[in-house]
Parts: structure tokens; sequence; C-alpha cells
């Protein structure tokens, strides 16, 4: 009864222990210790088995848990590839913004330049306008003079003519005109007084906008300076960039070398089993196709680098496209749009083509894993019992080839998804590629129609204007006619019926000419709408012109976006192929191993020593995986915090920048406007500066006749002096019997026939009446001279006013390009910003990679770990970094208002100027 006293001893005990017998007891001793060791091998049994399970439960945790830290590394790894190409889009919007400001210093040089010219002119216009003054001044003194010139001879006029009638009737017609030619020296002296506050008002404008000039230099230096503070820190952050990318390849390496260890631990243990030789054997089998598979999969890792190279490449095409574009004109606008939008769906489809390389990495993680857990089923098959364990293994070898079988129709199934998701984007592009066709068909037939109209209004309106020609000619035509007429009515004023045939038949003609000149105004009101209507029919081909420009780009991109689609389309297809082709032979592999299996069951009985020492590690790692899975969910749940403020601040982002693209072109387009309505003004002043030329000839030449006329004059006051009835002329041969100029008649004989010596007394009588032809002829001509002037004088006011208008449009001009330095300045504030956030979140990324690589080191803790480095371990709390995302997020917030109000004014400013804008006669 030995043997009962320790049952504790185990089962190596019982066999070192059994002591002899003798030969007469051996019967009995013998049945009595298989009895014994029956019930002792049961209970074991039992015990082993309850081991057994909960061994298994706790390593199925363990293992769901490494998945968790597994998935939880590539996440790891996706953001921090995120955060990389964060960092290359910042570049590129650094990159925009230095090429922006220069492009703003350029602006601000120009403006620099069209200021100083415009300072010339009005300097030029400054004096031209006190020559004018001093010319009027001139003027309005030898005015005044013939003023008084005339008031002395009319007075002599009634002191020595006999039909007094007319004399007054003359003179009341002087007065009415002088009158009216005093008001408007007035009138005019009055404008000259508004132009001349008007220029020192723009004199006061124009020294405003130099100061305000020289602040935006002050300015726009400092910008230069925060830029290169900017560029100083952009640099400092690739240094810390690359000393985290070396800490975290040491992590990688320090982690393989581990792995590495671990693997020659397994080997030893396997080697002191003389057994498993075989089993090694296959492991090395498998783990050289493991080998070919992973060559496979980094292959095709490196045609899907390829593959977003060339997107990069397709993209630096269409930035440059772009800035092609921007320099065109102003319908090119729309089609920047519709690339934007074609863009958008571009990333679209390749961020699909990314999840879906990206799901296809996981699922050959998830074969990879499946095999490892294989791996790791033979080690426990072979540590299991004879014969109740085997039938647990093969059970769990149905479960795990069930399992695989689900997984692999859930990739096909996904597969086929994505393969029909891919051809309803096609099918819809396809349809989108129909209506642009259709489309453009409209539009080209609606651009022939309004072709073929405004070629036949032109010939219409050149014809109407032939005729408009003709008519202008004969109106000329008559009004000669009509004056020789009354001439000669003037001359036979004292026959009777021819007088009234005559008058019949100027009445006749005046009828006719009013006729032709309501017909001439009437063809002229014409004429003017035909021009509106042609310039209407311009716009509208124009815009025509546009939109077919657009549709034409618009079909590039779709075929451009087409053949893509079914490239990638393709590439999916060959690689679900590939998958499908790896899961065969997985499954292959799988019934190969059956017999293996079936060998290890066999060789488990020498094993039992180490289920001990499995389940104090077991418990262990149970502990560890306790507080390192809560860790690891606390990080999680900060990652996907972290991973939605960066999707918001990149909408945010993206959005500034195609609102400021926008504005910039808005802003260019004005500018070349400005710049060609400056060129107008600069003829318009070339004209008026000929036709000031053109008054100072004729003003010289009106200078002559006067002298001519006073010499006249003061030739009848001396004949007067000297007597009536010696003079060689008549009394009353003064200023206003002269005759015009080009008539007929001498200046020294207006009316006679004075030629023969001795005089009679019908001579005397002839000789002594005045010639009222003369007058009459010379009055006609002063009034049509007046008339000329008058309308130089309104159409100077004019090109005054004109002129004045295009000044306010440049000072909205130098207002507008002040707002644009100041939504420049805000667009830097914000970058500022956004560099200030990545650098947060670059701190706070690098605490977690630091923190993760410390759980995994407290998951699988070996002998060569340095302990040290938990302690140096600085976690960040989740309440530090929400207050500091929601600061950022609410100063992000206030700039990009800022900028949208700013760009809003702008472009309200422009709409203003544009209905502003008059078309100059």
């Amino acid at each position: 009864m030995e043997i009962t006293s320790r049952p504790n001893t185990g089962h190596s005990s019982l066999l070192t222990h059994i002591p002899q017998l003798t030969s007469s007891d051996a019967v009995e001793t013998d049945n009595i210790l298989q009895k014994h060791y029956l019930r002792v091998q049961q209970s074991l049994m039992t015990v082993v088995e309850k081991q057994v399970e909960e061994i298994e439960t706790k390593f199925s945790e363990q293992e769901y848990l490494l998945k968790k830290t597994n998935a939880n590394k590539e996440l790891m790894g996706v953001e921090l590839y995120g955060t990389k190409i964060q960092v290359g889009r910042l570049n590129n919007n650094l990159a925009k913004l230095g090429e922006k400001i220069k492009i703003s210093e350029s602006a601000e040089k120009c403006a620099l330049l069209e200021k100083e010219a415009v300072d010339r002119q009005l300097q030029q216009e400054s004096k031209q306008k006190k020559d004018v003054t001093a010319i009027l001044q001139d003027k309005i003194q030898k005015v005044d003079e013939l003023e008084l010139k005339v008031k002395q001879l009319t007075e002599i006029n009634t002191a020595y003519s006999s039909d007094l009638k007319i004399q007054t009737r003359i003179k009341n017609k002087l007065k009415k005109e002088l009158e009216i030619a005093e008001q408007k020296r007035r009138d005019f002296e009055l404008d000259l007084e508004e132009q001349k506050r008007k220029s020192e008002s723009y004199v006061n404008e124009k020294k405003e906008v130099e100061r305000l000039l020289s602040g935006q230099k002050i300015e726009t230096m400092r910008a230069q300076d925060t830029i290169d503070k900017m560029n100083k820190e952009f640099n400092s952050l690739n240094e810390l960039n690359k000393t985290f990318r070396k800490k975290w390849e040491d992590s990688l390496g320090a982690m393989e070398s581990r792995d590495a260890s671990l693997q020659t631990v397994q080997k030893t243990k396997s080697q002191l089993e003389s057994n498993l030789l075989d089993a090694e054997n296959n492991l090395r089998v498998c783990k050289l196709e493991k080998d070919e598979f992973q060559k496979k999969f980094r292959e095709k890792e490196l045609e899907s680098q390829n593959q977003a190279q060339l997107i990069a490449n397709l993209r630096g095409q269409l930035n440059g496209t772009e800035g092609k574009a921007r320099l065109a004109r102003n319908g090119m606008v729309e089609s920047q749009v519709a690339e934007s939008l074609y863009k958008q769906e571009l990333e679209k489809l390749g961020k699909n083509h990314k999840i879906v390389n990206e799901e296809l990495h996981r699922k050959n993680l998830a074969i990879s894993e499946l095999s490892n857990n294989l791996e790791r089923l033979k080690v426990e098959f072979e540590n299991k019992l004879r014969n109740e364990v085997t039938e647990k293994t093969a059970k769990k070898e149905q479960t795990i080839e069930q399992l695989a079988e689900a997984k692999i129709k859930s990739v096909t199934k996904e597969h086929n998804r994505d393969n029909i998701n891919l051809r309803q984007e096609n099918a819809e592009l396809k349809l989108k590629m129909k209506n642009l066709e259709d489309q453009m068909h409209s539009s080209k037939g609606i651009y022939s129609n309004l072709k073929s109209k405004y070629d036949e209004v032109h010939g219409h309106y050149v014809k109407l204007y032939e005729e408009a020609k003709q008519l202008i000619y004969a109106l000329e035509r008559k009004e000669h006619d009509v004056n020789y007429l009354k001439s000669k009515l003037l001359e036979t004023a004292d026959g009777g019926d021819t007088s009234r045939t005559l008058n019949l038949s100027i009445l006749k003609l005046q009828k006719e000419l009013n006729s032709s000149n309501e017909t001439n105004d009437h063809l002229q009101t014409m004429w003017l709408d035909s021009q509106k209507d042609n310039l209407k029919c311009k716009e509208e081909l124009q815009n025509l012109s546009q939109k077919y420009q657009t549709l034409q780009t618009k079909l590039g991109i779709t075929d451009v976006v087409k053949n893509q689609t079914f490239k990638q389309i393709d590439e999916i297809k060959q690689e679900s192929i590939d998958s499908k082709f790896e899961s065969a032979k997985l499954f292959n592999e799988l019934k190969k191993l059956q017999p293996l299996v079936d060998e290890l069951k066999q060789k488990n009985v020498m094993l039992e020593r180490q289920l001990t020492e499995t389940r104090l590690q077991m418990e262990e790692n149970q502990i560890n995986n306790g507080t390192s899975s809560q860790m690891l969910k606390t990080e999680i749940r900060r990652l996907y915090q972290d991973r939605q403020t960066v999707v918001k601040s990149r909408l945010k982002d993206e959005k500034c920048t195609t609102v400021l693209e926008r504005k910039y072109v808005l802003v260019k387009e004005n500018y070349d406007k400005l710049k060609a309505e400056r060129h107008e003004i600069q003829k318009s002043n070339f004209e008026l500066r000929c036709r000031a030329e053109d008054m100072e000839k004729r003003y010289n030449e009106l200078k002559n006749q006067y002298q001519h006329f006073t010499e006249v004059a003061r030739r009848s006051v001396v004949d007067l002096a000297k007597g009536q009835i010696n003079t060689k002329k008549p009394i009353w041969a003064s200023f206003a019997s002269t005759p015009a100029i080009g008539s007929v008649k001498s200046v020294d004989r207006p009316f006679g026939s004075a030629a023969s010596t001795n005089i009679s007394v019908k001579s005397f009588a002839t000789e002594e009446i005045p010639d009222f032809d003369a007058w009459r002829l010379k009055l006609t001509s002063l009034k049509t001279e007046r008339h000329y002037l008058k309308n130089e004088n309104e159409l100077i006011k004019k090109k005054l006013e004109d002129f004045v208008a295009k000044t306010n449009l440049l000072e909205k001009q130098v207002k507008d390009n002040e707002v644009q330095i100041k939504s420049n300045e805000s667009f830097i504030i914000s970058a500022k910003s956004q560099l200030e956030n990545l650098t947060t979140k670059y701190n706070r990324a690098e605490k977690l990679a630091a923190y993760i690589e410390w759980q995994l080191k407290e998951l699988k803790p070996n002998q060569k770990i340095d302990y040290k480095l938990v302690g140096n371990v600085e976690p960040s709390t989740q309440l530090i970094a929400a207050l500091k995302m929601k600061n950022i997020e609410q100063m992000s917030n206030i700039n990009f208002n800022k900028n949208f109000a700013t760009s809003n004014n702008v472009v309200s400013g422009l709409d203003n100027f544009k209905l502003n804008q008059t078309p100059i006669s």
C-alpha cells in the first residue's frame, strides 16, 4: 500500500518508486498495480484534458490580441504614410505660395510703373489745361475787344446808314448772340474751376495711394521674412522626420531580431526530438513557398508604387496644364472648374484603388497568419495526448479548413463586388460621355445658325449704311441748291412773278429737306441699333466658342479617365485571379499536411513536461495581455480621433486653395482689362492733342481775319474823319458790310458799278446804298463758325468727363490690389496655423509610435530587451490633445472665414466695375 500514500508525485514518480515483490505475491500485486495504474491514468487524463482546454482558450485569446496588435500596427503605418503625404502637399502649397508672392510682386512693380506713367500723363494734361485756360483768357479778352469794336461800328452804322430797321434787327441778334456767348463763357469758367478742384482732389488721392504703396512694401518685406522662417522650420521638421524614420527602422530591426531569436529557440526544442526531423523538412518547404509568396507580394507592392508614381506624374502634368490655362481667356475659368471636378473624381478612383490594394495586402497578411496558425497548431498537436487529443485536433482542422474556405469565399465576393462597382462607374462615365457629345453637337448647330444670322445682319446693315451715305450726300446737294436759290431770291427781290415761283420752290425744297432730315435721323437710329445687335451677336458667338472649347476639354478628360478605369479594372481582375490561384495552392498544401498531422498525433506522449511550462507561460502572457489590450484600446480611440481631425483639416485646406485660385484668376483678368482700357485712354489723349493743335491753327486763322477786319474798320474811321464826300469808298463800307471769304464780290466794291470817272446821279445813288447781301453772308458764316466752336467745346467737355471716370476706375483698381494683398496675408497666416497643426500632430504620432513599440515589447518579453526604454516614454493625454486640436480648428476656421469674406468683397467690386463700365464714343 505504499503506492497509494503518494498520489501527487506525478506519472514519472509512479514509474520510478515501484517496489520489487516476491514470486509468491506476484500475481496479486500485478493486478492491484494495474488497477491502480489505470485509475491514476484516467485521473491524469481528465486533468490534462481540462488543462488543454484552458490552454486552448487562452491561446485563442492571445492570437486574437496579436491580430489586433498587427492590425493596429498596419493602421499606424498607413497613418504615418498619410502624414508623409500631407507634408508633401504642404511643400507643394508653400511652393505655390512663393510663386504667387512673386507674381504679386511683379504685379506691384507693373502697378508702380503704370502709376508713374499716369502721373506723367496728369502732369502733361495739367500743362495742357493751363495752356487752354491761357488761350481761353486771351480769347475772352479778344472777344471783349471785339464787342467794344462792334459797339463802335454799330454806332457808326446807326449814324450813317439809311435802313435803321435792318441795323436794329442786326443789333438785336448780335446782342442775343453775345449774351449766349457770355453765358457759355461763364459756364465754361465754372467747369474749369470744377476741374481744378477735381485735379487737386486727385493729387491728394495720389499722395494717399503712394503712402499706401509704401506701407504695402513694408508688409511684403515682413511676409518674406515670415516665409523664410517657415522654410527654416520646415527644414527642421524634415530632419526630425528623418530621425523618426531611423528610429522606426531600428525598432523594426529589433523586432525582427527578437522574432529570429524566438525561432531559434523553437528550432533548438525541435532538434532535441529526433522524431520531428521530417516535420522540420516540411516546414522548410513551406517557408520557401512563403518566401516566394513574399517576393511576389513585394513585386506587387513595387507595381503599386509605380502606379502611384504614374498618378503623381499625371497630377504634375495636370498642374502644368492648369498653369497654362490660367494665362488663357475668361472663359477658361469654367474649364478649370470642370478640371477640378474631374481631378476629384480621379482622386476618388485613386483612393478606391489604394483601398483595394490595402484590402489585398490585408488579405495576404491574413493568409500568412493562417499559415502561421497552422504551424502553431502542428506544434500544439505534438504537445497533446495520444488518442483523445487526436480526435479533437481533427475536428479543429476541419473547422480551420472551413474558416479558410469561408475567408477565401468572402475575398472572392469582395473582389466581385469591387468589379461590379467599377463596371457601374464605367457605365456612368459612358453615359456622361454621350451627354457631352450631344451637347457638343447641339452647340455646333447653334453656333452655325448664329454665324449665318450674323452674316445676314451684317450685310443688311452694310447696305443701310451705304444708303444713309447716299442720302447724306443728297441732303448736302439740296442744301447747296437752297442756299443758291436764296441768294438769287435776294438779288431778284424786286421781281414779281419770279419771286413767287422761287418762294414756292424754296418751300418745296424746305419740306423735302425736313423729310430727308427725318429719314436721315431714322436711319442713324437704325444704324445704332444694328451696331448694338452686332455687338450682342459677337458676344454670343464668343460665349458659344468658349463653351465649345470647354466641352472639348471635358471630352479629353473623360477619355483619359475612361482609359485609366479600364486599366484599373484589368489590374484588379488579374489580382483577383492571382489571389484565387494562391488560395487554391494553400488548400492543396493543407491536404498534403494531413498525413504529417497523423504522424505527429502518435508523438505527443513525450511532451507532457512541456505542458506545465507552457501553462506557466500562458498565465504570464494572460496577465500581460490584459494590461496591454486596455492600453491598446485607449490608443486606438485616440488614433481614430486624430484621423478624423486630419480629414477635416484636409478638406478645409482644399476648399481654401480652390477659392484662392479662383480669386487670383478673376483679379488677373480684371488687370488685363484695365491694361486695355489704359491703352484706349492713351489713344484718346493723342486724338485730343491733335484736335487741340487743329484748334490752335483755326485760332491763328481767326486772329489773322480779325486783324484784317480791324484794319478795314480803321480805314473806314479815318475816311470818316477826312470827310464823307471826297472818300473813294462809301461811309457804310464797314466791318458788317464786308463780304465773306470766297464770295464773288470784291472787298473794295461790294455792290457795284462805279468804275467810270464821270460820276452820274444814278451811280452816286447806287454807291450810297449798302451791300446787305454781303452783310447777310458774313453773318451766316459767323453763325456757322460759332456753332462749330460750340460743338468742339462740348466734345472737349465730354472727353474731360471720360478722363475723370477713367481716373476713378484706376483708383478702384488700386483699392482692389490692396484687398488682394490683404487676402494673401491672411492666406499666409492660415498656412502658418496649418504648419503648427502638422507639427503638433507629428510630435503626437512620434509619442504614440514609441508607446505602441513599448506595448509590443511587453507582449513578447525577452532577455535582450532593455527595460530602461519603458521609463523614458512620455504618453499624451486625450484632454490635452483634444484641447489643442479644438484651438487649432477654431483658428483655421477664423482664417478661412476672413479669406472667404475678402474674396467675396473682391468679386462684388469687380462685378460693380464691369456694370459701371460704359463704352466710349
